[in-house]
């Protein structure tokens, strides 16, 4: 969301610069603020998949080793256990 709302927020004041309402400086902080939020996005993303191989290392579990019904069985038991757990 927030790369989405830079995003808007950079074409708007690009267009105002264009229009000559805004500063040079108020486009160039359009242009930091959505480099930084896809910047956090692709980090996030990082992170993600990072933390999954982690977890894959520590129960020594990879699916890409497994035939693809037995990775979607495993998936379909362990949706169901979380769904079946009591909230916190």
């Amino acid at each position: 969301r927030r790369a989405a709302a830079a995003r808007k927020n950079f074409e708007l004041v690009d267009a105002s610069y264009r229009l000559g309402v805004a500063s040079i400086l108020d486009l160039l902080d359009a242009q930091s603020e959505l480099l930084q939020a896809d910047l956090s996005e692709v980090d996030a993303i990082y992170g993600f998949f990072s933390d999954l191989v982690e977890a894959e290392r520590a129960i020594a579990y990879f699916p890409f080793l497994e035939a693809p019904g037995d990775v979607d069985a495993l998936l379909v038991q362990l949706e169901a256990e979380l769904l079946s757990a009591p909230a916190p």
